[in-house]
C-alpha cells in the first residue's frame, strides 16, 4: 500500500471509566496481557469445535455485503408483498444467524472489523472527514493489519473485490490483499452483480469475491418496477409531499439531525408522517431492487460454480426516527447494530436457524473453520457456539466534532450502551422490550456492573492487541464528492 500519515493516539486503561476495581490496577494489565499471550487456548479451552478435516478440495467463497440493510427488512411486507423474497426465501434453502450485530454503526470501521476480526478500538479506524471541517484527514486501515483477503490469498485464493461504497475505496485500506478491486460509485445493484459476474469468469483457481451493494444507503435508489411492486406512489399524498421525499430528502437529513445534535438553532421543516413513510417505503424499494440483483448473482454463480459458499450480510442498519434519529453512525441502537448474516451453498444445511450470539467478527474465523484453515491467535472473533456469550459494539460517530462515544454490549436478554462522554449508562431486556424504548438501569444496577465490567475487559484486551497505531490521510476533492453523494459530507 501507498504510505499513509501515521498519527499514534495512546488511549489509557482508565478512557471509560467503568467503575470495576481491578481497573485502575497494574495487576490487571498483567493478567490481559497473559491472557492475550495464551489466547486462543486460554479463551476458548475445551469448547472450541474440531474443525473438519482439510482436504484437496477449497470451494468458492461468495461475500455479499448490503450496506445500511436492517435486519427486519427481510421476512417484511409492504403492499402485499415480500421487501427482500429471495433473502427471506433462503431461511429453508440455507442457515440463518438470527442474533447478529454490527462491530460498529458506520461503514468503515464494521467494515474493517469484518476484514480483520478485530474491534474498532484495536484498528482505530474511526472516523472520516468531518462536514465541519472539510479538509480534515480520514482514518484507514493500517496495513499492518492482515485482512481476510490477503489470509485466503496466502492459501491460493484469487480474491476479487466488487465496490460502490466510497468509504471502502483502496486509499482507506479496504482494498489491501484483493489482486482484482474494481470501484464505481455510480454502479448500480444490477451492474455489481454484472461486474462481479465478469470478474470471477475467468479464474481458474478457487476465488474470494466481495461484491458491495449500495441500494439500501441514502439516498436509497431503486428500480421503477420495484417502487411501483411495493405501492409506489402511495396514494393520498400531494404532488410536492412525494418531492420531499424523494428529491429533497438528504436536505431534510442534515437539517434534522444538526438541529437534534444542537448544531443548528433553527428546527427541520416539518415532516409529516405521511412523508416520513413514503421514506421508508423508498428504502423497502431498494432493499427490493438489490434482493432481486443479489438472487441473480447467486443463481449465476451456482450454476457455473456450484461449490460456492455464499456469506450474505451488512455492515450496519438504518434509522428511520425509531429513536429520534435518521441514518447510521449515531447510536448503537437495535435498527443501527442488528444485521442479517446467511449462508449458503457448498456444505451449509438447509433450514437452519441459528440463535447464538454472533459479531460480524466472527465471519472470518467461522468460514476459515468450514473450510479446515488455521485462525490466527490474533483474531478476537470465534466460531459462534455459547448462547450466553457476550458481544460489543461501538461508534464514535463518523465525525469528531458530533461529539459522539458509545461502546454496548449484549449479554443474554441484557443490552447495555455507555455513553463515555456523559457517563449515562442505559440498560434494555431485549426479551421483554426488544424496540429498546425502556431504560432498565435505575432498577438493575448489579446487572451494569456486570455489563460495564464486561466492556472494559473488552477494550483492555482490544487495545492489547493494537498492531499499529492509528492512520490517516488526507481526502482529495473526487472522494470528497463520493462522500457527500452518500450523506457522509454535507
Amino acid at each position: 500500500m501507498t504510505a499513509h500519515n501515521h498519527t499514534e493516539e495512546t488511549t489509557g486503561a482508565d478512557r471509560l471509566e467503568y467503575a470495576p476495581a481491578w481497573w485502575a490496577i497494574g495487576a490487571g494489565l498483567a493478567m490481559i496481557l497473559a491472557a492475550v499471550l495464551l489466547w486462543p487456548n486460554a479463551r476458548e479451552a475445551a469448547e472450541e469445535p474440531r474443525p473438519p478435516a482439510a482436504g484437496p478440495h477449497r470451494p468458492n467463497l461468495a461475500l455479499i455485503v448490503i450496506d445500511a440493510l436492517r435486519a427486519d427488512r427481510i421476512g417484511a411486507r409492504r403492499n402485499g408483498q415480500a421487501v427482500m423474497p429471495f433473502l427471506e426465501s433462503l431461511r429453508a434453502a440455507g442457515t440463518v444467524y438470527q442474533n447478529v450485530w454490527a462491530p460498529c454503526s458506520w461503514t468503515r470501521p464494521s467494515m474493517s472489523s469484518l476484514f480483520t476480526s478485530l474491534p474498532m478500538e484495536t484498528h482505530q479506524v474511526r472516523w472520516s472527514a468531518d462536514p465541519d471541517k472539510p479538509d480534515s484527514p480520514s482514518d484507514v486501515l493500517s496495513d499492518a493489519f492482515e485482512t481476510w483477503a490477503e489470509y485466503l490469498r496466502e492459501f491460493g485464493w484469487h480474491t476479487i473485490g466488487v465496490q460502490t461504497n466510497p468509504n471502502c475505496l483502496p486509499q482507506f485500506g479496504l482494498a489491501q490483499g484483493f489482486e482484482n478491486y474494481a470501484f464505481s460509485a455510480e454502479w448500480r445493484a444490477d451492474q455489481v452483480t454484472g461486474k462481479a459476474l465478469e470478474l470471477i469468469g475467468g479464474s481458474e483457481r478457487p476465488f474470494f469475491l466481495y461484491a458491495h451493494y449500495m441500494e439500501p444507503h441514502l439516498p436509497y435508489p431503486s428500480s421503477e418496477d420495484a417502487r411501483a411492486a411495493l405501492g409506489w406512489p402511495p396514494e393520498g399524498i400531494p404532488a410536492p409531499d412525494l418531492d420531499t421525499a424523494q428529491q429533497d430528502f438528504k436536505t431534510y437529513f442534515w437539517a434534522y439531525l444538526r438541529y437534534r445534535y444542537g448544531m443548528a438553532s433553527t428546527p427541520p421543516p416539518d415532516f409529516s408522517d405521511a412523508r416520513r413513510d413514503a421514506v421508508r417505503l423508498l428504502y423497502d424499494a431498494a432493499c427490493l431492487t438489490v434482493d432481486r440483483a443479489v438472487q441473480r448473482l447467486v443463481e449465476t454463480v451456482s450454476r457455473q460454480f456450484p461449490d460456492t459458499l455464499f456469506i450474505i450480510l451488512a455492515d450496519h442498519g438504518e434509522q428511520f426516527w425509531d429513536h429520534e434519529l435518521l441514518g447510521h453512525g449515531l447510536s448503537l441502537f437495535e435498527e443501527e447494530t442488528r444485521v442479517p448474516l446467511i449462508l449458503y451453498g457448498w456444505n451449509t444445511p438447509a433450514g437452519v436457524l441459528e440463535s447464538a450470539p454472533v459479531s460480524l467478527l466472527d465471519v472470518l474465523p467461522l468460514t476459515a473453520f468450514r473450510m479446515g484453515l488455521p485462525a490466527r491467535q490474533h483474531w478476537m472473533g470465534t466460531v459462534p457456539q455459547l448462547p450466553d456469550r457476550p458481544v460489543f459494539s461501538a461508534t464514535r460517530a463518523p465525525w469528531p466534532s458530533w461529539n459522539t462515544d458509545l461502546d454496548m454490549v449484549v449479554f443474554g436478554p441484557w443490552k447495555l450502551i455507555r455513553d463515555n462522554n456523559t457517563r449515562e449508562t442505559s440498560l434494555y431486556d431485549l426479551r421483554a422490550d426488544p424496540g429498546e424504548k425502556i431504560n432498565r438501569s435505575a432498577e438493575s444496577e448489579a446487572i451494569v456492573r456486570q455489563g460495564l465490567d464486561l466492556l472494559g475487559k473488552h477494550v483492555e484486551e482490544a487495545i492489547a492487541r493494537r498492531q499499529a497505531g492509528r492512520e490517516i490521510r488526507p481526502l482529495d476533492d473526487a472522494v470528497k464528492e463520493q462522500l457527500k453523494a452518500i450523506g457522509y459530507l454535507e
